[in-house]
């Protein structure tokens, strides 16, 4: 309901009573309420503001409220924090200076108005109607909707909060090396957590019980949003509208699950293609497989519809929702849980940079678009994870303290480390576990400080000589085992894009560990080569051409543990000999370890497991976009546990099972509709 009121028949025609009619047929039992949207235009009466004028003679959110609790639906309040067109036109000493890059090309940019929360005044004004709010209404709980940083402020008010804290003006270049920008950013952190615990206060101290979160949909942007790990302190659950394909949802997911202070964590999206359609919706198949996949992440899903401009409705959207909602009520009793996960990724908020911003100003326009290379790679090594079907998550920093109970971590690309960090790590390793890392991992502390070799070299058995040059090298398996991964090919190719990060870093010759794959070169590399100087062997690439002895992966055992290094990060890579060395790599740091449990199915197929130890029993899921899909899954109950029953829920048919001599329990499930779970109950 982001709608003006220019015109005098927006919204005009909107009825809360059809409209909560409309949410029964859809089985919803949670509903967000718009009370204020981002044109700053409040949907109900305000002191400190301007009220829709659809709204100012009728009065909505009460019946509303009312026909939702007789109906037994929660409401949310929906409130938009620094999207705010109406302040940004009445007072623009409040804006955000110089306007964001971000609303300049996203979207319909030239719409939004930005406003900073630094300003004492506006911060007042979000403060006053969200008191407004919590007290005409008992609203179970509120959301707070554009909760970060849409690009690097340098209003008169953020200078200045600056200055009271270093000694110091705003830097204007970005330089990841410099221990000024560093505390640039971490202020721009701190600012947005102190906001959202005091909206959190706010809310809590009106309507103590009630619900509280944000927007944590940009957690996985770059830098520019500021949005730290230590932002879900402040909110009950998190939640977030994405957009993204599956891979962005698996990601996204696994990381809410790990961050979010309670369960479960909220994916939203529309069901139109996005939120840029208000007609062309998602094809029914797509819809289903979202839904889906929400029951198979134990994910509470919350779709998102537009209300036509006049404020009417579409039935059949309804209809559909109710169709999607359906198959939902029908999983609710078997989700929830602790997930099984042994192989964990590790996101870092720190590293959400790209270091070849470094001498850019603040105010380009080529910042916050293209995703961090380190969530590209956290991306690529989930991907590659879930196609092996290994039980894997997400971690961050906020899990160093348990970084033991996973016997596999892969740090990808991890440009940014804080020296806690890299002693976790480094204490992993040396009491057993086992580490994959890449790229440019431990050569920068989050203050600024470069260092010339890694802080965890003597973990990866291997010492960083700087970066290679040139757009184009070759990665030579030297391990029998990586050589069959590949196969036919010889050579992996590791081409970059220009000004690319991470870059492939050079490794020292003879290094202390294993040489797994060796670099190999192409005709005169560095160069590229022209037509006057034909510096090239073949016009249209660059084939291998000197095999040296500088390594490329290196494995080392360091204490009781073992590591391998990667001095490219292949796990970003797409092509399916890279994923298939990445897997290769962790199958040979797994070996010696059972896992919980291992699958046989189509690389397509996702496979999740949650412990639900009140109900004695764990809880499969198996979804396969490609059904029919015959799945044959193994699973290992911990030790002292007797297997009673499979089933499959939500019909309670019992499955035949085995035990295999490693006393892995054994099934066969066939997928006939895109998901099947599984009830392995014991005592």
């Amino acid at each position: 309901m982001h709608i003006p009121d220019r015109d005098e028949s927006l919204l005009a025609r909107f009825d809360p009573r059809e409209y909560a009619a409309l949410l029964v047929r859809a089985r919803v039992d949670s509903v967000m309420v718009y009370t204020q949207s981002s044109t700053g235009l409040c949907n109900f009466p305000t002191s400190v503001g301007r009220q829709h004028r659809a709204f100012r003679e009728r009065e909505v959110l009460t019946p509303l409220l009312e026909e939702l609790r007789a109906r037994d639906i929660e409401a949310y309040a929906y409130y938009c924090v620094i999207f705010n067109n109406q302040a940004y036109r009445d007072h623009p000493a409040w804006r955000c200076v110089p306007r964001p890059w971000l609303m300049d090309r996203d979207f319909h940019g030239p719409r939004y108005g930005l406003v900073c929360l630094s300003n004492p005044e506006y911060a007042a004004v979000v403060l006053a109607q969200t008191e407004e709010i919590l007290e005409l209404y008992a609203f179970d709980g509120i959301f707070f909707d554009m909760t970060f940083w849409p690009g690097v402020c340098l209003c008169p008010e953020c200078e200045a909060r600056h200055l009271a804290e270093t000694g110091k003006p705003i830097p204007q270049t970005i330089d990841w090396h410099s221990r000024d920008w560093c505390r640039f950013q971490e202020l721009r952190e701190r600012w947005l957590e102190q906001f959202a615990a005091e909206l959190s206060g706010t809310a809590k101290k009106l309507r103590p019980g009630i619900r509280v979160f944000g927007n944590f949909a940009m957690g996985l942007g770059d830098w520019t949003y500021g949005m730290s790990h230590d932002l879900p302190d402040y909110q009950d659950f998190l939640g977030g509208d994405f957009y993204g394909d599956t891979a962005d949802q698996l990601l996204v997911g696994r990381l809410m699950q790990g961050l979010s202070r309670s369960k479960p964590y909220e994916f939203m999206t529309t069901v139109a293609e996005g939120l840029t359609h208000h007609v062309s919706q998602k094809s029914p198949q797509r819809l289903e497989l979202l839904t889906l996949s929400s029951i198979a992440s134990s994910a509470a899903l919350r779709l998102i519809d537009a209300v036509d401009p006049r404020g009417t409705l579409n039935p059949s959207t309804y209809e559909l929702i109710g169709s999607l909602y359906s198959k939902i009520q029908e999983y609710e009793p078997y989700l929830g849980g602790d997930p099984v996960e042994e192989v964990a990724v590790y996101l870092s908020d720190y590293s959400k940079v790209n270091l070849a911003e470094n001498g850019q100003s603040v105010t380009s326009g080529s910042l916050g678009f293209a995703p961090p290379p380190h969530v590209l790679a956290a991306r690529g090594a989930l991907l590659s994870l879930q196609q092996a079907h290994l039980p894997f998550g997400v971690i961050t920093r906020r899990d160093l303290g348990r970084l033991a109970e996973f016997p596999l971590i892969v740090l990808p690309a991890a440009c940014r480390m804080s020296l806690e960090e890299v002693q976790a790590f480094r204490d992993f390793v040396r009491g057993g576990g086992a580490l994959y890392a890449s790229g440019n991992s431990s050569l920068l502390e989050t203050d600024g400080t470069r260092h010339a070799d890694f802080l965890l070299g003597e973990v990866f058995g291997c010492r960083a000589q700087g970066e290679l040059r040139g757009a184009n090298c070759y990665l030579r398996p030297l391990d029998p085992e990586l050589v069959e991964s590949i196969a036919p090919q010889r050579y992996l190719s590791l081409q970059s894009e220009p000004k690319a990060w991470p870059g492939i870093i050079a490794l020292a010759e003879n290094p202390g560990g294993r040489v797994l794959a060796g670099l190999t070169l192409p005709y005169a590399y560095p160069e590229e080569g022209s037509v006057e100087d034909e510096r090239w062997c073949s016009i249209h690439s660059d084939p291998p051409w000197k095999d040296t002895a500088t390594p490329l992966l290196v494995m080392n055992r360091f204490g009781r543990g073992l590591a391998v290094y990667s001095a490219a990060d292949l796990e970003s890579r797409s092509h399916w000999s890279c994923r298939n060395v990445f897997t290769a790599l962790v199958s040979m740091l797994l070996q010696g370890h059972a896992l919980r449990f291992t699958v046989q199915a189509r690389r397509e197929t996702w496979v999740t497991a949650f412990h639900q130890p009140g109900e004695g029993r764990y809880v499969i899921h198996v979804l396969a976009p490609l059904a029919p899909e015959t799945a044959t899954i193994r699973f290992r109950l911990p030790e002292g546990k007797r297997l009673l029953s499979v089933t499959l829920a939500p019909s309670g048919q019992r499955l035949k099972f085995q035990i295999d001599p490693e006393r892995n329990v054994v099934i066969e499930v066939q997928v006939t509709s895109r998901l099947a779970t599984l009830c392995l109950r014991y005592r």
